[in-house]
C-alpha cells in the first residue's frame, strides 16, 4: 500500500532542501516551521531587556529597605541608651564633682556610682561604667541646667540634665534629645 503525502498516519518524511545552491546541506522536514538563529537571538535579547527593566523597578525598593533597618538600628541603639541614662539620673541621690560635656558620675538610690561617659571620637561607644552601653556614637553632650534654665559648672546647682546623643550606623544618623529631672537631688 502506497501511502501519499497527506495521508495524517504516514510514516514517510518528505525533506527538502532550504538552501538553493549545491552544497549547502540544511534540511527541513516539510510543512514543519522553525525560528532562525537571528530570531532566537533577538527573542533571547529582548527577554534579557524586560528582565533588566523588571529588576531596576525593584533596585530602589531594596535600597529604601535597607536603608529603614539600618536607620531602625541606630534608632534602636540609642533609644535604649538614653532611657537607661535618663532611668538612672532621675534616680540619682547625688552628682560628683567631675562632670562634663561628655562623662557624668552620679550615685544613685542603691548607693552604687554610675558613670557614663563618651571618648569625644565619632563612632566610638557610649560607656556605663567601662562597658559599652552603645555603639556608633557621633556626638554626646550632657548639659547641666539650674532651675532658671541657664547651664551650670556647681554640682549643687544641677536642677535638670539634658542629654544629646547622635548615633550613626551606616549612612543613617539618628539624633536624640532628652531632658531629666533626678528627683532625689534638691
Amino acid at each position: 500500500m502506497k501511502h501519499s503525502n497527506r495521508d495524517p498516519i504516514s510514516p514517510t518524511l518528505i525533506l527538502s532542501p532550504l538552501g538553493r545552491g549545491k552544497g549547502e546541506g540544511c534540511f527541513q522536514i516539510k510543512g514543519e516551521k522553525g525560528f532562525t538563529l537571528v530570531e532566537l537571538i533577538l527573542a533571547i535579547v529582548i527577554v534579557g531587556i524586560i528582565a533588566i527593566a523588571i529588576t531596576m523597578a525593584f533596585v530602589p525598593t531594596m535600597n529604601v529597605s535597607v536603608s529603614v533597618d539600618t536607620r531602625k538600628e541606630a534608632m534602636q541603639g540609642g533609644r535604649l541608651a538614653m532611657e537607661r541614662i535618663l532611668r538612672e539620673i532621675r534616680e540619682a541621690r547625688s552628682i560628683n564633682g567631675g562632670f562634663t560635656a561628655t562623662s557624668l558620675t552620679f550615685v544613685n538610690a542603691a548607693n552604687s556610682t554610675i558613670t557614663y561617659s563618651w571618648s569625644g571620637t565619632p563612632s566610638a561607644s557610649l560607656q556605663r561604667n567601662g562597658n559599652d552601653l552603645t555603639c556608633c556614637v557621633e556626638a554626646m553632650t550632657l548639659t547641666y541646667l539650674k532651675k532658671d534654665g541657664t547651664t551650670t559648672t556647681n554640682p549643687s546647682e544641677v536642677w535638670r540634665i539634658q542629654t544629646d546623643l547622635q548615633i550613626k550606623v551606616g549612612d543613617e544618623t539618628v539624633e536624640l534629645r532628652s531632658e531629666v529631672n533626678p528627683r532625689n537631688i534638691y
